[in-house]
């Protein structure tokens, strides 16, 4: 009897035990998570992601590079086999930029072979102005090469009574390339496709 009183008294006691465990916090539970607002609360604030949406909403798009479409070709009614010339201008800065193609007949059959090129740079002022401009000529086809470069200056000074006293140069050579045999024909040489040579002049306009 003494025995089992003293088992029961313990069963107890570990039972009580038990209980009084079960019902104490936990030392490994983790802490809740407290939710500061990081600046988002009611949208509002610098940093918030609505403010950011306004922001990028108010910005101006980047402007784009503006072009403009130049076609010369054959006038009037003379039957004028003149090539016809398209090309895209642009300025950027103080510099005008093109670049073109010129179509003849022949491009049925052998496409777009002739290419053509420039940079134009003007300077005005009160006393006139100054002009200087690149151009650039490529043809590719299978039987040859052509290039020629072109530079030419125009000066303007104004004078009395409206008068412009203007003086304008032009230096010009081509040079051409066997597809055969790779070899080029200097500018000056004895072939058709190959030249170099200087052009000015001057005078007044009004």
């Amino acid at each position: 009897m003494v025995y089992r009183a003293v088992i029961s008294v313990s069963l107890s006691l570990l039972l009580l035990g038990g209980v009084a465990d079960a019902s104490a916090p936990r030392r490994s539970e983790v802490p809740p998570v407290v939710f500061e607002g990081f600046g988002l609360e009611g949208f509002s604030g610098s940093g918030s992601i609505a403010g950011l949406m306004r922001r990028s909403m108010s910005a101006k798009p980047p402007e784009a590079i503006p072009f403009d479409v130049k076609v010369r070709g054959p006038s009037g009614k003379s039957g004028s086999t003149q090539p016809l010339t398209t090309e895209l201008h642009s300025r950027i800065r103080d510099l005008d930029v093109s670049a073109g193609v010129i179509t003849t007949p022949d491009v049925i059959q052998d496409g777009l072979t002739r290419w053509v090129g420039g940079l134009r740079f003007e300077s005005e002022h009160v006393d006139g102005r100054e002009v200087i401009e690149f151009r650039t000529f490529l043809l590719s086809t299978d039987v040859k090469d052509v290039v020629r470069i072109q530079v030419g200056p125009r000066i303007e000074r104004r004078l009395r009574r409206g008068a412009i006293l203007f003086f304008d140069g032009k230096a010009e050579a081509q040079a051409k390339q066997s597809a055969e045999t790779g070899i080029w024909s200097l500018p000056g040489g004895n072939t058709r496709d190959t030249m170099v040579g200087v052009t000015a002049r001057t005078g007044i306009r009004r």
